[in-house]
């Protein structure tokens, strides 16, 4: 009886045994695995970051270097306390807008950006048609507020019919929680077309549409970072429209069956249903004439000027709506390996002289940096600043320091 329940034990124990080791084994596979996917997942990481920004990747990595070589033992860094923290407004990645295609027309005919303009008054340079609009406050900008639904605007102009036959018109808009969940319009009119205007909806899903074109329509229901600033950008040339918002082409008619003359209006519309106070706002306005052909430009002129390649205020960095223009200038030189060109950034009059020479020096290198980091090879690009010394006019106007905010590619030889 006892040998049998020794045996008995004995079995019991060996289960046991082999069951613990099981288990042990089970949890020792799922670390592994565990461990294996935060490798994966932090080197994947590092690649989208090279590949989104890969000039704050590289920081990155000389930073976690020279720390690993102060701290030999421990081989690690503590990760910035601001590493998960979104981006604020206009340090956006350029990453995201790496499919955007937009050109900017060659001379800026209308720029109100609303600084010359006092708060609580109707920008100067508009006319109300009806509704309630005003400059105010936005953060530390100046922008037109819109206060009352069916507000109507438009941008003065001595001719009757204004718009060439090739034409860009840039603005941004904001929506905010209260548009995403009750409806929310911006709507733009050409010509004396009073029932077919591009309507840009904020009610879920997004959506962008153009009743003169055969109703065409684009929704969208996943936009990135929706409660904010957007975008929008227009070009027109001879026929063939296209729009964006942020780096999204949302219309693209080839043939347009009118000649847009003029922009009628501006009209901003949302439902009352909602007793929710909102916000509905544009600035930095700006319509240029003159077609987005860089490549012609080379060809005819020996160089491609532009003001599509957009800075932040007084800084050498870059916004993500220069991401067409660069995406340009990355594929003339790819088709062309034989072409080398010399980046000039030029500024404005405001400021000093001296300050506006290195600011002019300093985007010119910002720009051969974004074009290193689409893979142009450094000895194809040289750089210069001449600040605002080569000025087109007399810098009077806000239309004058638009079109002399630019960067130039003089095509070597």
């Amino acid at each position: 009886m006892k040998n049998t329940l020794k045996i008995l034990f004995a079995v019991v124990a060996i289960a046991f045994v082999q069951q613990s080791e099981a288990q042990i084994w089970k949890k020792i596979k799922k670390r592994a695995e565990k461990k294996v996917e935060q490798k994966v997942l932090k080197e994947t990481d590092k690649k989208i970051d090279k590949v989104l920004n890969p000039k704050q990747a590289e920081e990155k990595r000389k930073k976690d270097s020279i720390t690993a070589a102060k701290n030999p033992k421990k081989g690690t860094t503590k990760p910035s306390q601001n590493q998960n923290e979104n981006p604020k407004e206009g340090e956006e990645k350029i990453g995201f807008w790496m499919s955007y295609d937009f050109i900017p027309g060659k001379e800026v005919i209308f720029f109100d950006n609303m600084q010359e303009e006092d708060y609580g008054d109707f920008p100067r340079r508009w006319d109300l048609l009806g509704g309630n609009a005003e400059v105010g406050r936005f953060g530390k900008e100046k922008v037109l507020l819109f206060y009352n639904t069916n507000t109507v605007i438009n941008p003065l102009f001595k001719e009757e019919k204004y718009l060439p036959d090739a034409f860009s018109i840039e603005f941004d808009i904001y929506f905010d929680e209260v548009a995403q969940n009750n409806r929310s319009e911006y709507k733009l009119y050409f010509n004396d077309d009073l029932y077919n205007p591009i309507e840009i909806k904020s009610y879920f899903p997004f959506e962008v549409t153009y009743k003169a074109f055969k109703h065409s329509t684009s929704q969208y229901k996943n936009i990135r970072d929706f409660n904010g600033w957007h975008h929008i950008a227009i070009s027109y040339h001879k026929g063939y429209l296209k729009m964006y918002f942020d780096e999204q082409k949302v219309l693209n008619i080839p043939r347009l069956d009118f000649v847009p003359e003029k922009l009628n209006k501006i009209k901003v519309y949302y439902s009352e249903s909602s007793k929710q106070k909102r916000v509905l706002s544009i600035k930095n306005f700006k319509l240029a004439k003159g077609g987005g052909k860089p490549y012609a430009q080379v060809i005819a002129d020996g160089k491609f000027v532009t003001h599509g390649i957009l800075f932040d205020t007084g800084k050498a960095t870059l916004k993500a709506q220069s991401a067409g223009v660069l995406k340009r200038v990355t594929d003339m030189l790819l088709d062309n390996p034989d072409w080398k060109f010399e980046i000039v950034g030029h500024t404005d009059s405001d400021g000093d002289d001296e300050s506006n020479l290195v600011l002019s020096q300093k985007r010119a290198e910002a720009v051969k940096q974004a074009l290193l980091d689409r893979d142009i090879d450094a000895m194809r690009l040289t750089t210069s600043g001449k600040g605002e010394a080569e000025a087109l006019n007399g810098n009077s106007t806000p239309e004058e320091k638009a079109n002399n905010r630019r960067v130039e590619f003089i095509l070597k030889k």
